[in-house]
């Protein structure tokens, strides 16, 4: 797993209050590493997140829609500040 993709998933969760992840901050990343990412968060219980295509050019066909930080990923967001 990629931490830094973690990283800026879960700020990206946490900066947008309609509860969707910009990809445009995740440039560097693929759709199908974001998904596989985003898949294992929720399965680790850091975010809750139906995922979602789209045709919005902000998030290049893709968007995790309603995205929740959890409190297990509020508390680790927070440690990966402090690191």
């Amino acid at each position: 797993m990629d931490m830094e993709l973690v990283k800026q998933i879960l700020l990206s969760a946490e900066e947008n209050e309609d509860g969707y992840i910009n990809l445009k901050s995740l440039g560097k990343y693929n759709r199908k590493e974001v998904t596989q990412h985003i898949k294992l968060m929720e399965k680790e219980g850091l975010i809750e997140s139906p995922l979602t295509t789209g045709t919005d050019e902000s998030f290049k066909g893709f968007a995790s829609r309603e995205s929740k930080l959890t409190q297990k990923g509020r508390n680790y967001l927070d440690e990966m500040r402090k690191a």
